[in-house]
């Protein structure tokens, strides 16, 4: 059974808010702007490497946002103003949150805070996934599944390419509309473009309240006008699922690890000791979709996996200011000793070290190689494993890069805008451990063995109705493994 998921309602539901008066005065609404720009210039330390690599200033674009507060008259708009500004971040680490986990002395200002940037996300984002339109992002060209209108009259058929948006060619329409209010930005390295996984609609962007678009389907090139669509998603059964699987035929151990959940180490653990004494050819670690957790879940499972200590060396870099050496100084994390880093205007200190994984007392102590299989949805603590690999010889990733920003870091630092009490997080550490003096290595997004899937593949994953990653899916379906068994 498909699950629907109606996007023209949401963005119904988006558009016919009731804007509330503003409760802030104009002074205030600059004090939060200039308290958020500031935060952001002196802790974030990405926006040197993403204006090198991709020659887009966020700074100034955060600052170009200050003027339309003069406009402000009520707190749907204040509050667009503010989502936009994390937006143009460009990273899910630096972004409007709805919880605070520091400790903090005042707790009833904390819990008002979260009672605040609750309310405030669920009058006033629009700029949800259910928003926008699912594409397929193949050798730098759009494809889409196939959409519907709220009628379930198909408009545009699958496998059809996305040529232009509103008669604005899609690459342009992307850099110009929908990065700056996208959620997850992507960054195309061979081809030095933008890209996004959904585009959202001309309504949404400000462009426009018409959508027109061009595609082209076999031979034949059309515009239509949507005026509502939908997508039927599938359920994706068992693609969440936890396995543990040894494939006897070529004596493979698969293990498939959906999020990076230490509250499920203890079963993982238990589930792979059961193969000890086994002969194992190659061990397959699947994060595929895995959005990150904590980095001790994949350091125990490798601890269970392997026969020797693995040393992968650290190299934390922050961006060198007084706001960050403070909250550094309150999580213990020592500074004193640190190496420089100059990329681009931002100048940054670095922490070195060792994350040293011992093989755990019922490891299966396999001394072969094992693949980390890596795809596009992959993030935070996952992007860590993927870096981690590089540096460890017999851990070898394979699939899709997620042209995201990624590497080893810390946790987020946690702040509250002054006046209206919304909590923000913003991306803390930037991954140094590179090789060479090419600014994207801080990307930390190249994969060993990398594999692209076709268009035909996506809208079959796209469309599945059986189980994901049991074994029929594997041996006969799926590309990255079909290339692991080829592999000596």
């Amino acid at each position: 059974m498909k699950k629907v998921l109606l996007i023209g309602l949401y963005i119904c539901f988006f558009t016919n808010i009731n804007a509330d008066s503003i409760r802030f005065t104009k002074q205030q609404m600059l004090e939060d702007f200039d308290f958020l720009y500031e935060k952001i210039r002196t802790v974030n330390p990405h926006l040197g490497v993403r204006y090198e690599v991709t020659g887009t200033d966020i700074l100034a674009k955060i600052k170009n946002n200050r003027k339309s507060i003069d406009t402000v008259s009520s707190e749907s708009s204040y509050y667009d103003i503010i989502a936009k500004t994390f937006l143009l971040c460009q990273d899910g680490h630096t972004n409007l949150i709805l919880y605070y986990p520091d400790k903090y002395t005042d707790t009833s200002y904390i819990n008002q805070a979260i009672k605040t940037s609750q309310e405030f996300k669920k009058k006033y984002f629009k700029y949800s996934p259910y928003s926008s339109l699912k594409v397929f992002y193949i050798n730098g060209e759009y494809f889409f599944p196939d959409i519907f209108d709220n009628e379930n009259v198909l408009q545009i058929p699958k496998k059809a390419k996305l040529l232009k948006i509103n008669g604005i060619d899609i690459d342009e329409y992307v850099e110009k509309w929908n990065v700056p209010i996208h959620p997850s930005v992507r960054w195309d390295q061979n081809r030095k473009k933008y890209y996004t996984l959904t585009i959202f609609p001309p309504s949404i962007t400000g462009l426009d309240e018409k959508f027109l678009i061009t595609y082209s389907y076999g031979q034949e090139i059309k515009e239509i006008e949507l005026t509502s669509f939908r997508i039927k998603y599938p359920q994706g059964k068992g693609s969440r699922d936890i396995r543990v699987n040894y494939f006897d035929k070529d004596k493979i151990l698969y293990i498939r690890v959906p999020a990076m959940d230490a509250s499920k180490i203890d079963h993982y653990k238990q589930e792979i000791e059961k193969h000890k004494g086994k002969e194992i050819s190659k061990v397959l670690i699947d994060v595929r979709s895995n959005g990150g957790g904590n980095d001790l879940t994949w350091k125990e499972i490798l601890a269970s996996i392997i026969k020797d200590t693995i040393n992968i060396p650290q190299k934390l870099c922050f961006k060198d200011s007084h706001v960050v050496k403070q909250l550094l100084d309150k999580q213990e994390i020592p500074i004193a000793e640190n190496t420089p880093l100059i990329i681009g205007q931002d100048s940054l200190f670095c922490i070195t070290g060792y994350r040293e994984i011992i093989p755990s007392n019922n490891s299966i102590l396999h001394n072969g190689n094992i693949y980390v299989i890596i795809n596009e949805s992959c993030y935070s603590s996952t992007l860590a494993f993927s870096s981690a690999c590089k540096t460890v010889s017999k851990l070898i990733t394979i699939g899709t890069p997620t042209g995201i920003l990624g590497g080893e870091g810390i946790r987020p630092f946690y702040f509250v805008l002054p006046n209206s009490k919304l909590i923000f997080s913003i991306a803390s550490s930037l991954d140094g451990n590179v090789q060479g003096n090419d600014v994207e290595n801080y990307y930390h997004d190249d994969i060993e063995i990398p594999i692209y899937p076709d268009l035909d593949y996506y809208c079959t994953e796209f469309e599945y109705k059986d189980e994901f990653y049991d074994e029929y899916f594997l041996y006969n379906i799926d590309p990255v493994f079909k290339t692991i068994l080829k592999l000596e």
